[in-house]
């Protein structure tokens, strides 16, 4: 099998422009290519191509089929082999498909109704193997003769049956039978013809050709129905049902009767030619045609699909362009038509689009449907391999050239081929050996690459039983870096890896990885940052973890407050009865005050309720929102019981946030305590703060239902309770970074901090280049004033920095540019 270079074949693919490689024309105006990332074999020289405009932006998927080679068939497909009815393309073809019958790609097809009792009938017409589903209407339509041969044209039905010496108008096929209407029925109509008794019906068999159209068909007629209706329909015969003179026809008929069958499809711009069609299916438009974009313009932007063809008609090509997303937003038919033409091809027609677009190439659907999933739909078209592959001799890439943001991977994968160009083993090849050159980046024994190199061009080589392929790489910057998190909240017992994303031209963001990017903590004395991107806590504290790719601008900022929680800290002491909002169920009255408890002594807040008990749990919810500080593993409360049956419940903010404590049945004041659920709360979900207490009021034996109780609870104290011992009687203050205010900014000699937001008092600034190194610590002392003194930044290459200026209690943040 011979493999292009890449101009070669970018040329050969035609949609790139001979004055720029890497654009296309588009209704007049030219929009980039950012990538090709595919444009590979996919068995018997059918080649899938995959790329994308940014700028538009939009994503396209084509597939280009080499109509002469001998072991490329199209056919057709109905959902489930019925006119009624949705399915997926992708499960079409795998249900199509069998050895010596491979359906390796598809494409949607027809529009079709989408109202029960006919939901899933295609608009317009269909024929699959030579059989008649469903009679053209006055939409276009692509019809291939013997399977190959492609036409695009409206093409108008009508049909003849003879018995040698009589004829007889077919009027319809499985349809609706009228007055004196002859209808063809086939198993395509589903299991019977569904017709009245006022007829008659002639089971028949094909018993001279095969089935087409424009040519006749032989049929032996086996059974003669007269006056029943709904004659079963076997899935190798058909029915002729007639009504009135068409019954009457019927009528004369006799078993074993040789009939012939004319069935006649006129192309309407070129009615002097009759191809023996074998496959149909309709679309909306001719959008192309001989070469020239058609002014029936479609203007809304939608995904759409199109199948078109070459002048040579030596090429059949289905394009697939997603749209309804930010990544791409779909287009109008005109320029639809435009990337068929630039595809190379020269005639196309507009099939179904919107959710139903999909194009599906060796079990996988390729596009990304506006649904979000693929869309079972009417009809697809199928691209059979006859094929029956044989020992690999060959092998090819998964890709010509890619054109990849810094930091992206891509999966090189590998397909090998018979001596006919049959896929033997289609991205799944095995013992494949990969080497770079020009340092793009890095790739490892399993074919996944990373473009972390510092080279701007280069080439992975993939090498398979001494034959080798070859993917060029170009390597671009990445517009923007930006970690998964903008602010965390963590101990000193908990490490935390950084995930970091990138964003290439096209928007989408993709992770990186850690070992090919910077990471700079502003204070290490608070916490430090692996270069894999782990960091660990050292002591309370605001800190800021700073990532750079290295180029200017692209960096990001996560700010850590690192909390170290030990022993006991209080959260309240219920010395505000007011700051609570309460909430009832089952209780009828209930009233906070502060007051000193008859036995222990000491003031405390007293919840006294009242409630006509119905054998159900009641309860009373004390709601305020207590920060918590850092990372605790439980929650405890000191409290006296109602003497009976109760129990109390401890409520975080988080899905998994609810503590409860055992029942019980004491008037007792004891410290409960419950552990918090911290396997199912993410590091990033911190902080997490407490919301509410329910103070259940337990069904207890001692109650009778419909009589009326009161009862009382005192509380004394609530406190988070962390794993290290070091008693500390109430929460620190978690402090936050504020942005600093710095003017000018671009600056050429100097700048100055706008002072009257900022403490009095001795500062620290740090200013870092992007990529984490520490070019300037000094102190400076902030005077209550509009700005400080004016900051020279002589020694400061041109170019764009972070600062932090950090007092005793307070943090800033901020960023200047240094101009040439």
């Amino acid at each position: 099998m011979k493999k292009f270079n890449l101009l070669t074949l970018l040329l050969l693919f035609g949609y790139l422009t001979a004055s720029s490689q890497d654009s296309i024309a588009i209704q007049g105006v030219k929009y980039k290519t950012d990538t090709i990332i595919y444009r590979h074999d996919v068995g018997l020289g059918t080649m899938h191509t995959y790329f994308r405009l940014p700028d538009m932006p939009l994503t396209v998927n084509v597939l280009e089929v080499d109509v002469t080679n001998p072991y490329i068939q199209f056919e057709t497909c109905l959902s489930y082999d019925t006119i009624k009815g949705l399915e997926r393309p992708s499960a079409m073809a795998s249900r199509k498909s069998k050895q010596g019958h491979v359906a390796f790609a598809a494409i949607n097809g027809d529009f079709y109704n989408t109202v029960s009792p006919n939901k899933g009938d295609p608009i317009n017409g269909q024929v699959l193997q030579g059989q008649m589903a469903k009679k053209t209407g006055t939409n276009p339509v692509i019809a291939f003769d013997n399977g190959k041969n492609p036409f695009i044209d409206v093409m108008s039905f009508s049909g003849t049956v003879y018995n040698g010496v009589e004829s007889y108008p077919i009027t319809n096929v499985n349809n609706t039978r009228n007055t004196n209407n002859m209808i063809l029925f086939n198993s395509y109509f589903g299991q019977t013809t569904r017709t009245n008794q006022w007829g008659t019906e002639a089971v028949a068999t094909v018993v001279g050709g095969s089935w087409r159209l424009n040519g006749k068909v032989q049929l032996k007629i086996e059974k003669i129905n007269t006056n029943r209706g709904s004659t079963p329909i076997p899935d190798d015969k058909v029915i002729l049902s007639g009504h009135g003179d068409a019954a009457a026809y019927l009528n004369n008929l006799n078993v074993n009767d040789i009939v012939e069958l004319d069935m006649r499809m006129i192309l309407k711009s070129q009615y002097q030619l009759t191809p023996q069609i074998t496959e149909l299916i309709g679309g909306d438009r001719i959008i192309l045609k001989d070469g020239v974009v058609q002014e029936n313009n479609w203007k809304e932007l939608h995904p759409r699909t199109a199948v078109g063809f070459s002048a040579d008609k030596s090429k059949v090509i289905m394009v697939v362009v997603d749209g309804r997303s930010i990544y791409s937003k779909g287009v109008s038919t005109k320029q639809l038509a435009d990337i068929m033409r630039q595809s190379g091809a020269a005639f196309a027609l507009n099939l179904d689009g919107g959710g139903s677009s999909a194009m599906v190439v060796r079990n996988e659907v390729k596009n990304t449907p506006s649904d979000g999933a693929e869309r079972a739909v009417a009809n697809a078209l199928m691209v059979i391999s006859t094929a029956i592959p044989d020992q690999a001799t060959t092998m090819q890439l998964n890709a010509d050239h890619i054109t990849i943001p810094f930091g992206k991977k891509f999966q090189v994968k590998a397909s090998t081929f018979d001596n006919k160009g049959a896929v033997v083993d289609y991205l799944n090849a095995e013992n494949i050996q990969y080497k770079l050159t020009g340092n793009p980046g890095k790739i490892d024994t399993n074919g996944l690459f990373t473009a972390s190199g510092t080279g701007e061009s280069g080439s992975i080589i993939g090498t398979w039983n001494g034959l080798s392929d070859t993917i060029s790489v170009k390597v671009i910057p990445v517009e923007e870096v930006s970690f998964s998190v903008e602010s965390l909240v963590i101990d000193h017992r908990h490490d935390y890896t950084f995930k970091v994303f990138g964003k290439g031209i096209t928007g989408e963001p993709y992770q990186m990885d850690n070992d090919i990017i910077n990471f700079t903590s502003s204070d290490a004395t608070i916490g430090t940052i692996s270069k894999d991107g782990v960091f660990s806590g050292k002591k309370d504290g605001m800190v800021d973890i700073i990532v750079s790719t290295g180029i200017e601008n692209q960096t990001d900022t996560c700010q850590i407050s690192v909390e170290i929680g030990r022993g006991h800290l209080l959260l309240d002491d219920f010395s505000a009865p007011d700051s609570w909002t309460t909430s009832l169920k089952q209780i009828d009255n209930v009233t906070l005050t502060r007051e000193v408890h008859p036995v222990y002594g000491e003031e405390m807040l007293k919840v006294d309720y009242e409630f006509k008990y119905s054998n159900r749990t009641a309860s009373i919810t004390l709601a305020k929102e207590i920060d918590v500080y850092g990372m605790p593993d439980s929650i405890q409360m000191e409290a006296a019981g109602s003497g009976h049956l109760s129990s109390y419940y401890y409520v975080l903010d988080h899905q998994y946030g609810v503590c409860q404590t055992s029942t019980f049945s004491d008037d007792k004041l004891l410290k409960r305590q419950v552990a918090i659920n911290t396997a199912k709360i993410k590091q990033e979900e911190y902080p997490v703060p407490l919301v509410s207490i329910r103070l259940n009021v337990e069904r207890d034996p001692e109650y009778v239902s419909g009589t009326s109780y009161n009862g009382t609870f005192w509380l004394k104290g609530l406190s988070a309770v962390y794993p290290e011992k070091d008693q500390q009687s109430s929460i620190p203050i978690r402090q936050k970074a504020e942005e600093l205010t710095v003017f000018p900014n671009p600056t050429k000699d100097g700048f100055f901090i706008r002072a009257n937001q900022i403490e009095q008092g001795l500062f620290h600034l740090y200013v870092y280049k992007t990529s984490g190194e520490e070019v300037r610590n000094e102190a400076i002392y902030i005077n209550k004033s509009e700005k400080t003194d004016f900051i020279a930044v002589d020694g400061l290459a041109p170019g764009s920095y972070f600062m932090v200026l950090k007092g005793d209690d307070s943090t800033f943040t901020g960023k200047l540019i240094v101009s040439p």
